[in-house]
Order: structure tokens, then C-alpha cells, then sequence
């Protein structure tokens, strides 16, 4: 069974791959239609990032503000800082605090789910489907 270490080793792998391939992308590349209906690439990673810019009371303060719709407070926060400097969203995706987040009651199963889906809803649309090699997965021979 792959503990929770290997697990968030994982996560942040899934990050740090993504910072990397975007880290020389171009502003088309951030304004490519992602898989997430209605966001582009920069939304879908400033919703993946936004564990490092809100902390957890910002974050249920505004969930509340929203009358608890998380959908509309994801397309909210998402299209709001989509605007931040790519540089930032860089470097927020290489965050250690992004690399230890886990959903509330996902644990890190959630995180790594998250990083995956999110990561190909970025990386398919713009032709790279695969940003992690085996040998940084957890369990790998």
C-alpha cells in the first residue's frame, strides 16, 4: 500500500512537472481553451494554486460570502486571478505549501486526483499529455 508520504511525493511531483512545462509557455499557450469548460489554461492553474494565496479561513469566509456554492466561488477566484502575472501562478504551482495541501477529506489520494485531472486539463489542449515519468509516480519499478 503507498503511504501518505509517497503520496504527497507524488503531488508534488504532478506540480512541479506542470510549473515546469509552463514556465516557458507563451501567452498563447495560457490562453489556450483548457478541458474545464469556459477556462483557459491560467484559469484552470489559478484554481489548482489557490491553496497558497487563500488560507483556509479566507478561503470558508468566502465560501460563505458565495452562500456555500463552490462552483461559483471556484469560476470567481479562477477568472479573478487568472489576471496575476504567469510568473506568479509559476511559482505558486512550485509552492511547498501547494505540494502539502489536501482537499478537505481527501487527504492526499485528493491532492494527487486534483493535480492529475487538473494537469491534463491543461496539458492535452496544448499537446503534452504526459508530464511526470514513471519513475516519479509512487509504487513504480
Amino acid at each position: 500500500m503507498i503511504d501518505d508520504a509517497e503520496l504527497q511525493a507524488a503531488v508534488a511531483a504532478q506540480f512541479l512537472a506542470l510549473s515546469g512545462l509552463l514556465s516557458t509557455a507563451s501567452d498563447a499557450t495560457w490562453d489556450t481553451e483548457s478541458l474545464c469548460a469556459g477556462w483557459r489554461v491560467r484559469e484552470v492553474v489559478a484554481h489548482m494554486t489557490m491553496p497558497v494565496r487563500y488560507s483556509e479561513g479566507e478561503f470558508i469566509a468566502e465560501l460563505e460570502r458565495c452562500g456555500y456554492d463552490f462552483t461559483f466561488l471556484s469560476n470567481e477566484i479562477a477568472s479573478k486571478d487568472a489576471e496575476l502575472p504567469t510568473t506568479q501562478l509559476v511559482a505558486d504551482l512550485g509552492s511547498d505549501v501547494l505540494h502539502h495541501w489536501t482537499p478537505p477529506g481527501g487527504g492526499y489520494h485528493g491532492a494527487l486526483n486534483h493535480a492529475v485531472i487538473h494537469g491534463l486539463d491543461v496539458t492535452v489542449p496544448v499537446g503534452e499529455t504526459r508530464i511526470v515519468s514513471d519513475d516519479c509516480n509512487p509504487g513504480s519499478t
